[in-house]
């Protein structure tokens, strides 16, 4: 899952026991967040400090992103080196710890070159203040090989979605992961929160989902995970019952037959 709450989040102790439950009784092993994330006056660092409840526990992995400032609001992309070290140390910080388990670069920066701004977070492995280095929002092949040629990247994480999926722009990042051996985490599963609910509004998705037996959201999930075996759907979430119908992907699994008739829906 992905701790991106953007509204009507629960109070503290709420959460903490609600993900609490989550992993010892429903299996949620892999939880992603970013210190862009709940930064509004009102919830300031409620994401760090929930996720800092769990950080040791040996049944759940937390992963977090660095390369987003926030001033005022506004998202701006920063790879320097110098501020990617400072929000590492703001990070460890934060979350309580003297490493953080596995640390993605948030975006590539344009005013600086990606091997300058991995370059960096490798010094900082190297310091032992991350430990595995993931990428986000890296969206060709040529910017992973910049990539990987600097550090050894574990993880992917972009965004996929049977709404927005595109053989020819998505399968050459898929096999680069799958050769590589990097996880491809997948946000915006079932097309983000600005798509909330688009899924069962596409009448051919939710006659597909149908016949399956599955609902649409549902239908998302397993089509993401049929694509290739490093795929790790992050769908965000809100409440329980949410999250825990989104572990119930991993279970599960679609046949040949459907398969095929969503990827129809795709080429035509």
């Amino acid at each position: 899952m992905e701790l991106c709450f953007t509204e009507n989040r629960p109070p503290f102790e709420e959460a903490v026991t609600m993900m609490d439950s989550l992993i010892s009784e429903h299996g949620l092993s892999f939880i992603d967040t970013a210190d862009s994330y709940c930064l509004s006056e009102k919830d300031f660092g409620y994401g760090n400090k929930l996720v800092s409840k769990f950080i040791g526990r040996k049944d759940v992995q937390i992963a977090t992103k660095i390369g987003f400032k926030r001033d005022g609001g506004a998202w701006t992309r920063c790879g320097d080196p110098k501020y990617l070290r400072s929000a590492c140390e703001q990070e460890l910080k934060d979350l309580g710890v003297e490493q953080i388990a596995h640390c993605q670069f948030h975006t590539p920066d344009t005013k600086v070159p990606i091997e300058e701004s991995l370059g960096e977070m490798v010094r900082l492995q190297a310091e032992g203040k991350i430990g595995e280095i993931g990428i986000s929002n890296f969206y060709t092949v040529d910017e992973l090989k910049r990539a990987t040629s600097v550090a050894k990247i574990v993880s992917l994480q972009n965004p996929l979605s049977i709404l927005f999926y595109n053989p020819e722009e998505h399968d050459p990042i898929l096999r680069y992961c799958e050769e590589n051996g990097m996880y491809f985490l997948a946000y915006a599963p079932v097309g983000g929160h600005r798509n909330a609910g688009a899924l069962s509004n596409i009448p051919e998705i939710v006659a597909v989902a149908e016949k399956a037996g599955l609902s649409p959201y549902m239908l998302a999930l397993l089509f993401l995970k049929s694509l290739s075996p490093v795929i790790i759907s992050i769908p965000g979430s809100v409440n329980k019952d949410h999250i825990i119908a989104n572990l119930e992907a991993n279970k599960m699994s679609l046949s040949k037959e459907t398969e095929a008739e969503v990827m129809k829906l795709i080429s035509e």
